[in-house]
């Protein structure tokens, strides 16, 4: 029997989180869509805090792809945003700044088109010395390489907020060198005279990370249908071969005529931090989910409209996934039969 899943990124709640909710931390609509669901699994994605932030795009590649590997995100991203399938390693190139304390911060998601020019000029002759090509699209960069960099580097989304994390690998020394030497080509550089005069943020390096192929993944993925408005994750299912008119918007109905096999519908209502802090818009988001379960449950139908669907909720937090699942099976023993409610230790599980 196929699974309609519902993802909710960065729905867990901590424990400080729950005691500041109190109360309202379990609201009815939360308890009235669990109803009936069996016990929760709970698991941490890595057994490392370093790759904290990236469960859940680590969970949904895992989940389309059936692939264990960590996620090469960068080939994924070029291809989500419409960029041509190209048989060579890509690494997505973050700009970054270091905060008081020596964290990373994001200086720009995108940079404009007179940034462009300027960055484009200043990598041309690193990228020609390391045999590195510099790509662009939408105003965000990458490298590729015809051979693989042998190295691990921690995930973008992870190393945010964080001191720089040490790289590992053969290439160690060749990519330790690339960096250092964008750090001094940045120092009064044109780009950052433009940025200041422009009142942004200085770009101090350029993070390389999420290294992979932009190779397709035929013959794998049970799920068809995906509705989501992330880049990456359209970048999976173009990978994956789920077909353009089966990737919908966050939110939408389901698509007509929808192939047999699993459909997942990403909720990301709990990514903006401030519902976790305020009970109203708390309480509100879990109305706003119930009813968007009801509905796409309700409309769920499969080949000749005789397809049924187990309903599976997912939450997340930066490290951990928890699942709570309800089998649409008929029991032998109804009058056995009783509706336990787990909202609780889905929403907040134990550490």
């Amino acid at each position: 029997m196929s699974s309609c899943i519902f993802l909710f990124p960065n729905a867990l709640l901590s424990e400080e989180e729950r005691n500041q909710l109190g109360n309202a931390a379990i609201p009815g609509p939360l308890r009235d869509m669990c109803l009936g669901f069996s016990e929760p699994t709970c698991f941490p994605v890595f057994g490392t805090e370093a790759l904290q932030g990236i469960a859940t795009d680590q969970w949904i590649w895992m989940n389309i792809a059936k692939k264990e590997n960590l996620i090469p995100y960068a080939p994924l991203l070029w291809e989500g945003f419409g960029g041509q399938r190209i048989s060579k390693e890509f690494w997505q190139v973050s700009p970054y700044f270091l905060d008081a304390k020596g964290n990373i911060e994001e200086a720009a998601e995108a940079f404009d088109l007179d940034e462009e020019c300027y960055l484009r000029d200043l990598l041309a002759p690193l990228a020609r010395k390391y045999k590195l090509e510099v790509q662009v699209l939408d105003g965000r960069f990458f490298f590729a390489r015809k051979t693989a960099w042998k190295i691990e580097v921690c995930p973008w989304k992870a190393q945010l907020h964080q001191k720089p994390q040490p790289v590992f690998g053969e290439d160690k020394s060749e990519f330790e060198a690339v960096d250092s030497e964008i750090k001094n080509l940045l120092q009064g550089s044109e780009l950052n005279q433009y940025r200041k005069e422009n009142d942004r943020q200085e770009v101090q390096g350029l993070w390389i990370s999420g290294g992979g192929f932009d190779t397709a993944i035929k013959d794998v993925s049970f799920t068809r249908v995906v509705q989501t408005n992330s880049v990456l994750v359209k970048g999976i299912c173009k990978s994956c071969g789920i077909a353009n008119n089966f990737v919908t918007p966050e939110g939408a109905p389901w698509p007509a005529e929808c192939p047999e096999g699993d459909r997942l519908s990403i909720c990301t209502d709990f990514l903006d931090p401030a519902v976790k802090k305020d009970k109203r818009k708390w309480i509100d988001a879990w109305e706003k989910i119930r009813k968007h379960v009801e509905n796409h449950l309700t409309t769920a139908k499969g080949i000749e409209n005789l397809e049924l669907f187990n309903p599976v909720l997912v939450a997340t937090d930066g490290l951990r996934v928890s699942t709570i699942t309800k089998s649409l099976k008929k029991s032998f023993f109804p009058m056995f039969g009783k509706k336990q409610d787990f909202s609780r230790q889905w929403i907040c599980p134990k550490d």
